[in-house]
């Protein structure tokens, strides 16, 4: 009997892509438990997407992070709880939200920063420099490429640019 993934090496890198990404958000899950503020990994998404486009709208942070306003809603709730970002109305359609950090948010992420690294670096171990640009760049096609598909939503510029330029 055949399994999908040892049929060939393209379905194998989607189980693993899938896998990864999984076991990235556990481990990022099992880090962050606990601590002052218990954030996921959606949650730390979204708060990373309202810190680098303040002042947007819901509707257009959703769209730039490419899930469901329904979704991006109840990842602001929860920040909003936290006291990490306020939903203002848009001067230029009351009906509308605008998102914003608060002052606690910058805090929060300085705070959240050392146990990303921490979970980085131990993703990373024993991938020599130039594999993990690589992968990078890799993964960043792949995404794009995912975006041209019909019925997938495009992302905003990915997050992966920010990590390798700290690191040079």
């Amino acid at each position: 009997m055949h399994s999908l993934s040892s049929q060939s090496p393209e379905i194998l890198l989607w189980f693993l892509l899938i896998e990864t990404a999984l076991a990235l958000r556990q481990v990022t899950e099992r880090h962050l438990k606990g601590g002052s503020v218990s954030l996921t990994p959606g949650e730390i998404r979204t708060l990373d997407y309202v810190m680098r486009h303040q002042s947007t709208r819901q509707v257009v942070l959703a769209e730039r992070m490419g899930i469901e306003p329904m979704t991006l809603s109840v990842y602001l709730d929860r920040l909003e709880s936290f006291g990490l970002i306020e939903r203002k109305k848009d001067p230029g359609d009351r009906r509308l939200k605008l998102v914003e950090p608060t002052d606690n948010a910058a805090k929060v992420v300085a705070d959240l920063e050392p146990t990303l690294t921490e979970i980085y670096q131990a993703m990373a171990k024993g991938i020599d420099r130039e594999d993990l640009v690589r992968i990078t760049a890799g993964l960043t096609m792949i995404r794009a490429n995912l975006a041209k598909c019909p019925d997938v939503t495009p992302t905003a510029a990915p997050i992966v640019a920010k990590v390798s330029a700290k690191r040079d």
